[in-house]
């Protein structure tokens, strides 16, 4: 089981897939760790076939803002099939179920959307309605930045003050501040919620490292104990904070969006490792691996 304050020179080193055996439950992180936006990571697709005709259980744990089938219709266009894993779970599907639960209890409001252009593949059903004058909202639904390659979040300070002196809360789909496509970071809708915060903002996210996410994921097994879980991802920032604050082991991946931060002249560097924990005030992990292979 994880534990807090763990020793970095305790941190183990798993090479392959074939150390995952005394898990029974993996949740893996997609974007940085299945797959870079684009394509599978090389060997990927095959450690889950050999994980899945072993006996495990996979779940595919995101913090898209894209609700569960959109994402698993996503990653089917890339050669990520349904028989390689249990379940996807998406932030963007517990914001939805989460507005729908509120609205069916306590009336129907009106949301300011901030997102990507055209199909934000969360909104439809979604029992609140849109509206385009912030003045009119109940509160604030970011999804993402309109171009997450060219936006930066000062960008979106005049609508993030108009939020703030309406007193309105910003619920964001998706926390992560940042992720990789192909080989460039793209912005993402955690960062614009960060800086919500930081003007004095309420901000209600569901997504990792949020506990809700990994409950979500207990649910799914309630006959087996939290050893017998173990999360897999590449952002000390949500997967291994969200992971050790639940109680459970985690495994950092190296060659996710951090891969530039933890190697020096193509070298990996323990020291580098360490300080990128330390500087977040994140607990290790339990082990480190360089990427999912078998």
């Amino acid at each position: 089981m994880a534990k807090d304050n763990k020793v970095f020179d305790e941190l183990k080193i798993f090479k392959t897939i074939r150390m995952l055996d005394n898990y029974s439950v993996i949740i893996l992180d997609l974007w940085g760790v299945v797959h870079n936006g684009q394509k599978p990571y090389p060997g990927v697709v095959e450690s889950m076939q050999i994980l899945r005709s072993s006996g495990k259980k996979i779940i595919l744990l995101s913090n898209s803002p894209r609700r569960s089938d959109a994402v698993i219709e996503q990653i089917r266009k890339i050669g990520i099939s349904n028989h390689l894993y249990d379940k996807v779970i998406t932030s963007g599907e517990l914001i939805f179920n989460y507005l729908n639960y509120s609205s069916k209890n306590s009336g129907t409001k009106s949301y300011y959307k901030i997102s990507p252009l055209g199909n934000d593949y969360l909104t439809d059903d979604l029992i609140d309605n849109e509206t385009v004058n912030i003045k009119n909202a109940d509160y604030i639904l970011i999804i993402g930045p309109q171009n997450d390659e060219t936006d930066m979040v000062d960008d979106y300070n005049a609508i993030l003050r108009s939020g703030i002196d309406l007193s309105l809360k910003l619920v964001c789909a998706n926390p992560d501040l940042s992720v990789m496509r192909g080989e460039k970071y793209v912005l993402c809708a955690g960062s614009i919620a960060q800086k919500y915060k930081e003007m004095g903002g309420e901000v209600i996210s569901l997504g990792k490292p949020n506990q809700a996410a990994y409950l979500e994921c207990l649910s799914m097994f309630e006959n087996y104990d939290l050893s017998d879980f173990v999360a897999i991802g590449d952002s000390p920032l949500t997967d291994i904070k969200g992971a050790n604050q639940s109680g459970i082991d985690s495994i950092f991946i190296l060659n996710g969006m951090h891969r530039k931060d933890v190697y020096l002249n193509n070298k990996l560097n323990y020291e580098l490792i360490k300080n990128l924990f330390q500087k977040n005030n994140i607990d290790y992990p339990t082990a480190i691996m360089t990427s999912l292979v078998s």
